[in-house]
Parts: C-alpha cells; sequence; structure tokens
C-alpha cells in the first residue's frame, strides 16, 4: 500500500509511507532549504524512532552523470550541504546514502537545477510511486547487508 505524499508542520516535510508485509518504507521530503535538511530528517528519525543504521538519504549529485546511481554504507558528505546538515544533526556520517547523477554542463561551475526541478515536478506522483514500491522490496537487503560490513 502506498500513501500520499503530505504535508507535515511539525517536521517541515513532506511525508509519504509504502508497506508490504514485513516491509515499511517512509520518505521524507524536507521542505527546508537543502543546507537545512538535517532539521526534518532529524526531527522525522527522532519522531518515530528511525536509527540512523535503517536511514537512507537520497540526494542528487551533479558530479555524477545524469540518471547514474552510486550507493554507499557510510562516508564523508563528498561537498554536498544536505548531507552535511544531516550528518551535523544525526552526529554521525554512517548512514546509508543514494547519490542520483543529475550531470554537470561540461565546463560549467554552477548547477543549473532547471532541468532536475521540471522533471521532478512534472513527474512527482510518478517519482514518489517508483521509489516507495523499490525502497520496500530492497530496503531490508540494502540494511541487512550495511549490518554486515
Amino acid at each position: 500500500m502506498v500513501g500520499a505524499l503530505g504535508y507535515e508542520k511539525k517536521f517541515n516535510a513532506r511525508l509519504a509511507r509504502a508497506e508490504r508485509p514485513g516491509h515499511s518504507v517512509m520518505l521524507c521530503e524536507p521542505q527546508t532549504y537543502m543546507n537545512s535538511s538535517g532539521e526534518a530528517v532529524g526531527s522525522v528519525m527522532e519522531f518515530f524512532r528511525v536509527p540512523a543504521s535503517r536511514l537512507l538519504v537520497a540526494v542528487d549529485d551533479a558530479d555524477l552523470p545524469f540518471g547514474e546511481i552510486r550507493m554507499r554504507p557510510g562516508g564523508t558528505s563528498g561537498g554536498h550541504h544536505g548531507l552535511e546538515s544531516i550528518e551535523q544533526r544525526l552526529g554521525t556520517r554512517d548512514y546509508p546514502r543514494l547519490r542520483i547523477g543529475i550531470g554537470r554542463q561540461q565546463g560549467a561551475r554552477e548547477i543549473t537545477i532547471t532541468f532536475w526541478a521540471d522533471f521532478v515536478r512534472r513527474k512527482r506522483r510518478w517519482w514518489i510511486r517508483f521509489w516507495l514500491l523499490r525502497l520496500t522490496r530492497r530496503n531490508a537487503g540494502w540494511t541487512t547487508a550495511s549490518k554486515k560490513r
């Protein structure tokens, strides 16, 4: 079952939930500035008592080609201010992260988010449903594998 994405004022985030027998996934889309996303993520984790090992943070990455993904069980922020905010709020770098490549225009230093923002806005419902369903199928395996390391 996939729940609708709705704004939760107490978290300053939009939340959606998907459940299958034995598996539950919640998406949290902070409505803060990216540099403050740790506030929303930390509040949701505290309220629902989610340990950092059960968290999976998905971020855009301009240094990866568009559509490429990279999954890691932990590590540094790599200069991503959203990850820095989450690390600061949680007090740890030990949480899984999924980097989604948005690419960067050749030779450009600044990141242009117009394409990515338009894509997500137009495809929001599809995007949310895709990730909720995919994560409910794979989340148990990912978190179990990351604990064994």
